[in-house]
This record gives C-alpha cells, sequence and structure tokens, in this order.
C-alpha cells in the first residue's frame, strides 16, 4: 500500500513537471495567459527578451535590435548573429553581421563605428572601424577593410587586404588587391582577379594572379585590353553564330590572328601600320621602271599588272589592307613616272616641231 501511494505521488509530480514545461507564462504578473509556445513578455508589456550561457549574456531580442551570440553586440536597427559577431561596435547602427566575428572590430578602445553594412560570413569585415555601406559575403571577406567604403567583396577572402578606398567590387575567391593601400573604383571578377595589380580604376576579369589577364581595363581613361583571341558573332542562332576560331583562310594560315568578326566592320577610319616599306621606292633612281611594251605583253599574258594579285589570288587567300595599299602606292608612282616621261616626250616633240614649222616658213618665204 505505501509503495502504490509513492507511485501515484510520483506520476502526479510527472504529470505537473509536464505542464510546467510544456506551457509558459507571461512575464508580466498583470497578463498570466499562457500559451503552448510563448517566449518573452505579454503582449500589454514591452520587455527585451535577453540568452545566457553560463551566466554569460549570449543573446538579446530588442525593439531596435537583435544579437545572438556569445560576446555578438547590435547597435540600434541592427543584427548581429554569431559568436563574436560585432562584439566591439558603436555608433548608430544599420549594420547586418552574421557569422562568427563579423564585423567585430578591433577592441574596446578601437570600436567599429560603421553603419549601413552587411558582412556575412566567419570574420567578414573582422577589422571595420568606421567603414561604412559595405557588403561582405564570404569566409574573411572584407576583412581588412578598416575605414573603406562603399565597397562590395564576394567569396572567400575577396577584399581581404587593409584597404581604405572606396567603390571596389570584388567577386571571387581571393578577388582584390594584396597590398594595402588606398585603391578605389576597381572592379575584379574571377578567383584571385586583381590580386598582383594593385591599383584604382581597373577592370580585371581573369581566374589566376597574372600581370596579362583575359580582360583589362582603365575605366578613368576608358581602356580596354584582351590578352587573347577576340570573336563577334554577326548574329543569328547558336551554334551557327561564330563557331571556332578559323586556323585558315582559304591557303593562309591565320592561327596567329586575335581578332575575329562575322557580320562586317563599319568604321569611320582605319590606320594599317605596315611591317613592311612604303611604295617610294619607285622613285630611288636604281628602281626598274618597265617599259610599257613589257607591261603589256605581262597583261595580255597573265590578265593582271605586274606584282598585283590576280582575281584567284585573291578569292583564295583575300588580301591584306596595308600590302594592298602599298601596291596599289606603287602602281601610282610609277604611272606618274610613266605620265613624267611622256610629258618630256610630248615637250621635246613640240621643239622639234616648232623647229620644223620655221624652217617650213622659210623656204616658203624664199620662193
Amino acid at each position: 500500500m505505501k509503495t502504490t501511494r509513492l507511485f501515484l505521488a510520483s506520476l502526479v509530480c510527472i504529470g505537473l513537471s509536464t505542464k510546467l514545461n510544456a506551457q509558459a507564462t507571461s512575464a508580466n504578473a498583470t497578463n498570466t495567459v499562457t500559451a503552448a509556445a510563448y517566449l518573452g513578455s505579454g503582449a500589454t508589456s514591452n520587455f527585451d527578451v535577453q540568452f545566457k550561457r553560463n551566466n554569460v549574456v549570449a543573446g538579446k531580442l530588442a525593439t531596435t535590435f537583435t544579437n545572438l551570440g556569445v560576446n555578438s553586440l547590435a547597435m540600434p536597427s541592427s543584427v548581429s548573429i554569431g559568436v563574436g559577431a560585432g562584439q566591439f561596435s558603436s555608433g548608430t547602427g544599420f549594420n547586418t553581421y552574421i557569422g562568427q566575428n563579423a564585423g567585430k572590430g578591433i577592441s574596446t578602445t578601437v570600436l567599429n563605428s560603421g553603419s549601413g553594412n552587411s558582412f556575412v560570413g566567419y570574420s567578414s569585415g573582422v577589422s571595420n572601424i568606421n567603414g561604412s555601406g559595405n557588403t561582405f559575403l564570404g569566409h574573411y571577406s572584407g576583412a581588412g577593410n578598416t575605414s573603406g567604403y562603399n565597397n562590395i567583396a564576394i567569396g572567400n577572402s575577396s577584399g581581404a587586404a587593409t584597404n581604405t578606398g572606396f567603390g571596389n567590387i570584388n567577386i571571387g575567391n581571393a578577388s582584390g588587391c594584396e597590398d594595402e593601400g588606398i585603391y578605389s573604383n576597381n572592379i575584379h571578377i574571377g578567383h584571385w582577379a586583381g590580386f598582383v595589380e594593385c591599383a584604382s580604376n581597373r577592370l580585371i576579369i581573369d581566374n589566376g594572379e597574372t600581370y596579362n589577364p583575359l580582360i583589362w581595363g582603365d575605366l578613368l581613361n576608358d581602356r580596354l585590353k584582351f590578352h587573347g583571341k577576340v570573336g563577334i558573332s554577326g548574329g543569328g542562332t547558336y551554334p551557327e553564330t561564330f563557331g571556332n576560331f578559323p586556323t585558315t583562310a582559304a591557303t593562309v594560315n591565320v592561327a596567329n590572328y586575335n581578332l575575329f568578326v562575322k557580320g562586317g566592320i563599319l568604321t569611320e577610319e582605319v590606320r594599317v601600320s605596315l611591317a613592311s616599306t612604303w611604295a617610294d621606292y619607285v622613285f630611288a633612281k636604281d628602281y626598274k621602271l618597265k617599259p610599257l611594251s613589257e607591261v603589256e605583253y605581262f597583261i595580255n599574258t597573265n590578265g593582271h599588272l605586274p606584282n598585283v594579285p590576280s582575281a584567284k589570288q585573291v578569292k583564295e587567300e583575300g588580301v591584306e589592307l596595308g600590302e594592298m595599299a602599298k601596291i596599289q602606292q606603287e602602281k601610282i608612282e610609277e604611272l606618274t613616272l610613266y605620265v613624267i616621261e611622256q610629258n618630256k616626250i610630248n615637250a621635246s616633240q613640240a621643239k622639234e616641231i616648232e623647229v620644223l614649222k620655221a624652217q617650213m616658213k622659210a623656204i616658203l618665204e624664199r620662193q
């Protein structure tokens, strides 16, 4: 009988304990409404919800901020989630720090007072002091930023070097300059992009730390370089647009050419730098100008001018603009020499005619 009473008493205690654990009551004594799932103060009260771990504050839900994690701290209108997130922060707030040590700051004497920042990832923006308007996403992203503002870093260790510049966009693992300094208005896209070239107003797109990236741009002076072959399609639908880079044009090897355009080019001016000399060699004293009779024979035999590619050759190989311009100039200068020579002959013949006319006049007067 004694055993039975003890068993029943135990059931009562378990039931009471289960009921108490399953339900929560308002923290405000004037509001004792219970709920199946409830955390914090009642509807008519306004108390912050604070968390502790081993009697150490580990978070707080307040009206204007939320922080969760040991040593995490959030300023007004801010959110800090993670151990040490925003730990040494101050200022007006409007920040979002998510991840261990995200936006942590340096120390109690060197606080993170920046505003409008969004740092997500382990130690993202960990060294920020007063930089504002930054967005860092990824492990150690923007970790070296101290007072830089309006920067974007996405990727593991992107923008990690100490930088006080502004307007930088780094996308990709370890993208951004490796050196400390003031570098601004850069766009780095790709694994290690821009890591070795530390300057401002640069566009660098590549995978790897190189001084010759696939795409390099000077954003300040509107300059763009491509380190590699470039193809421009003439339109249409894939795969009939551009295709592979050609290596030959008919029988000519074009494997070393770097720009291929399908569909035509319209421009106001083209300047060609010649590898060979210009056609002024025609005017050299030792230049052998073919007699017109020889030129006539060549034309009748071959169907084109000497030293000028034939129609068949042009169809098969195309023409090099610079070389063709030189050949045409050669023919113009040769034609000029022919005209000069003919003018000399005409002038000589004119003198002879004048002499003959004078002689004829004298003969007629003696009769």
